[in-house]
């Protein structure tokens, strides 16, 4: 850079590195808050346990604040607060057995309706011939190193510095091991998911939109992630024990 612009970018990398921490400080005060918040509503569970309101702890998580109150003030009835709880389990016991669509479109009188995403996109996730899997790459560089296969981020001890994390799909919860990781490869996303943005602003070689390579691929083997042209490449044959 010319000397007489040498300042200006110090001044905006100065900026940049005050604002992102700043950003960073807000998300951490906030998770630190939603968990005590939950550790709170947890011990209001278990007096409702006690109580024979409902079974377990975690069920308190299927009533609103104001049902809660309404109950420890005698306005809702013991049986009726378990019904409520019952109902709502079964509810989401069909959430999470369903699978989400991965696309919607608009049709007849503006009506959406979901489906699977186009064929072109999902054939980018398998392997072709030549040994190399192709998905969306997030326009960074390159990295090599042992995979890691996580599917939760509470299971981040395991992953070593240098590593190549290989994630289902990433949230707000992930980005503390993308410190650690070499390398990033998710099953899911685009160009404007958490995985591709956050990995773009830490410069950690990404592809996204990969689907079933976390069973394709075994931990401690050794591959190569191209974030440019957006290709995974395993190096080596061999594996190890899961």
């Amino acid at each position: 850079m010319p000397f007489w612009a040498q300042p200006l970018i110090r001044a905006q990398v100065k900026a940049a590195n005050r604002d992102s921490n700043r950003r960073e400080a807000a998300r951490n005060a906030l998770i630190a808050l939603l968990a005590t918040g939950r550790r709170l509503w947890l011990l209001i569970g278990e007096r409702l346990v006690g109580e024979g309101a409902v079974d377990r702890p975690e069920e308190v998580f299927h009533l609103m604040p104001s049902e809660v109150e309404r109950y420890a003030h005698g306005l809702l009835p013991r049986d009726g607060l378990r019904a409520r709880v019952a109902s709502r389990s079964e509810l989401f016991a069909v959430w999470q057995a369903s699978t989400p669509a991965e696309w919607f479109c608009l049709g007849a009188e503006g009506r959406p309706y979901g489906g699977e995403m186009p064929r072109s996109t999902v054939e980018t996730g398998k392997k072709s011939a030549d040994g190399v899997w192709r998905g969306v790459a997030t326009g960074t560089g390159v990295a090599r190193g042992k995979v890691r296969r996580l599917r939760h981020p509470a299971e981040g001890l395991a992953l070593q510095t240098g590593e190549i994390l290989v994630a289902p799909s990433t949230d707000p919860g992930w980005t503390p091991l993308f410190l650690k990781a070499a390398g990033l490869v998710v099953e899911t996303g685009g160009y404007m998911s958490h995985g591709a943005i956050v990995a773009r602003e830490f410069a950690l070689p990404a592809v996204v939109n990969l689907p079933g390579i976390l069973d394709a691929l075994r931990d401690g083997e050794e591959i190569v992630v191209d974030g440019l042209r957006g290709e995974v490449v395993r190096v080596r044959s061999e594996t190890v024990a899961r």
